[in-house]
């Protein structure tokens, strides 16, 4: 992903005051401090523990400090300031207090010293410099990228004078590309429908855009994400501001263009990213076998002496790339038990966008399995596909081969990747998601995915498992 040069100037600005305020604390300690002179010559004004203060970065960039709508708005600046930096001093005390070295980071009272002159520092740099600073370089256009608007109607218009007329923009909207032929070479509000959106890759590479805004609301699903695979073969960044995307608008941290909050399509390498999530997946999965295998006994034990039947469910189920695969699940309902009602309530879900709640009043569940599907124990084994390498821990949830079939094209993203046992939309609204927006919260999660994401869905999903939410 390509990051605006105004991020990789502020994360060197940030890595200088780091250093500054270490030397600066480390002077005040050892050379103004009257009290230890005999130990002045021995010390030097940055050591090695010293590089621990490093781990600011990490911190920031978890509490948005470099992000436009953090970076410009000055009590929203200054509280995200404070908790990343007692966040990471938190740590850091932690590993000091652990260690039980009287010696480390020089004791104590240096540790406050650094404290103050870090927070002293990063305010008057931060919250009082760098926007003005800013604000001065995007009067010049220094920062300024190349950006068209597809979608000449009047929702993108409205979004092209947003932009243009927002104090923080770092964009230059050269123009707009839509469906409209009659529209072609017209102008509106001073910019020039420049072409047919089928044509989006000639135009980027003519004017050399940056940044594609995809901003339609009239449209169906399938000819929106039709224009989003167009724009992604243009190689440029792409936004999208839709009706179609309001929930995950709702309820997501999105990028910012401008003032306006945007869902970001990051046709970024995951390479690596897929490799390590396996390998992790893979361990985690073991360790949680071994440590729940007194439960997994009895679990078995309940569901074997209450009925008849195996004791797991192996529904066909369609994974990456359309790969149908078992997945297991603990045996819920009676066996062979009519799914012909079930099955039709699934398909009007989706061809109608219902909201995704199961069958009330299920009567081919048994009293365990009732217990079972309400905190989601049902879908324990399926650490054996994880183990497999057919699911992840974290992915769109796998839906079975009916489900596929009844599936409109742009449904069908969601096998991009493997599924997983929990995703984004089970902690945002779960049973109470219409079922298009349970497809956009997976395609954010596709375009969007990495171990942070990861992590915070994880954390989340733990309450929503005990609390049952969702289940039966």
């Amino acid at each position: 992903m390509r990051l605006p040069l105004h991020k990789y100037l502020l994360l060197l600005h940030d890595t200088i005051i780091i250093f500054l305020a270490i030397i600066l604390s480390h002077y005040l300690y050892f050379y103004a401090h009257i009290s230890y002179p005999h130990i002045i010559k021995a010390q030097h004004l940055i050591q090695v523990e010293d590089l621990f203060f490093l781990l600011l970065i990490p911190f920031f960039i978890g509490n948005k400090l470099y992000r436009y709508h953090v970076i410009l708005n000055k009590p929203r600046h200054i509280a995200s300031l404070i908790k990343a930096i007692f966040s990471a001093y938190i740590l850091i005390i932690f590993f000091y207090f652990i260690t039980k070295n009287p010696d480390l980071f020089n004791g104590r009272f240096l540790l406050i010293i650094l404290l103050g002159t870090l927070s002293v520092l990063f305010f008057f740099s931060r919250v009082i410099i760098v926007p003005e600073i800013y604000f001065f370089l995007i009067k010049k256009d220094v920062f300024k990228k190349k950006m068209i608007i597809v979608g000449a109607g009047g929702y993108g218009q409205n979004m092209a004078n947003f932009i243009n007329n927002a104090k923080n923009n770092s964009f230059k909207i050269v123009g707009f590309v839509d469906d409209d032929d009659e529209k072609i070479g017209s102008k509106i509000n001073g910019w020039e429908v420049l072409d047919g959106m089928n044509n989006i890759g000639k135009v980027v590479e003519q004017i050399h855009a940056s940044d594609i805004l995809i901003a339609i609301n009239n449209i169906d699903n399938d000819r929106l994400h039709q224009i989003v695979r167009l724009c992604q073969r243009t190689g440029a960044d792409i936004y999208i501001v839709s009706k179609h995307f309001q929930a995950v608008s709702q309820q997501m941290d999105l990028e910012e263009v401008g003032n306006l909050n945007a869902f970001k399509i990051v046709s970024s390498n995951k390479t690596i990213y897929d490799i390590v999530t396996t390998v992790l997946d893979f361990l985690i999965c073991i360790i949680i076998f071994v440590i729940t295998l007194p439960f997994w006994f009895i679990l078995i034990l309940l569901i074997k002496t209450t009925s008849a039947g195996p004791i797991f469910y192996k529904p066909e189920v369609v994974g990456k790339n359309g790969k149908s695969f078992l997945m297991y699940k603990f045996r819920s309902m009676y066996h062979n038990a009519d799914t012909s009602v079930h099955e039709k309530h699934v398909k009007s879900i989706i061809l109608n966008n219902q909201l995704t709640k199961k069958l009330q009043n299920d009567n081919r569940i048994t009293t365990i399995g009732r217990f079972l599907r309400t905190y989601s124990l049902d879908e324990f084994p399926q650490i054996i596909n994880v183990l497999r390498g057919e699911m992840r821990l974290v992915g769109p949830r796998p839906c079975l081969s009916y489900e596929a079939l009844v599936m409109e094209d742009w449904h069908r993203q969601r096998f991009k990747v493997r599924p997983g046992l929990t995703g984004l939309w089970q902690i945002n609204g779960r049973n109470q998601v219409p079922f298009n927006e349970q497809i956009a919260f997976d395609i954010y999660y596709i375009e969007n995915r990495s171990f942070r994401l990861d992590i915070e869905i994880l954390l989340k999903t733990i309450p929503v498992v005990l609390l049952g939410k969702g289940g039966v």
